[in-house]
């Protein structure tokens, strides 16, 4: 089974901006008529920036479930960051939720930080690794 089109795309936009480092913007210019004394005036705004590149583990999220912190699809893995149930057990996951979908952003990301630090990078989710230039 192949990935959406758009997970691909996706992948293929933050690779280029990580190998390149390149950030997006998501600059727009909101642009509105306003009426002074009957005369119709422009007026432009900038809207704000869209944060894009977000910190690794939103980056890593969005690669491996395209950031859905509550996935659960019945392929054994939960959460944004893709756990398997032996790796949030040993990593101390069941203090905040019996399953990863069921923790929190926050909590998911603690887990995840432990299991990093415990095996020395990113070697946890290699595909995604691979993809965005994390150390393994």
């Amino acid at each position: 089974m192949s990935p959406l089109p758009g997970a691909t795309t996706v992948r293929t936009v933050m690779a280029l901006e990580h190998s390149a480092a390149l950030r997006t913007a998501g600059i727009a210019v909101l642009v509105a008529l306003v009426t002074v004394g009957g005369a119709p005036i422009a007026a432009a705004a900038e809207a704000p920036r869209a944060k894009v590149a977000g910190s690794v583990w939103d980056r890593l999220a969005w690669c491996e479930s395209t950031g859905n912190w509550s996935i659960d699809t019945g392929n054994g893995y939960y959460g944004g960051l893709q756990f398997s149930l032996p790796t949030w057990r040993d990593y101390g996951g069941p203090e905040y939720a019996s399953y990863p979908h069921r923790a929190s952003k926050a909590q998911q990301i603690d887990v995840a930080t432990k299991v990093r630090d415990d095996r020395g990078g990113f070697s946890a989710w290699p595909a995604c690794a691979s993809t965005l230039g994390l150390p393994t």
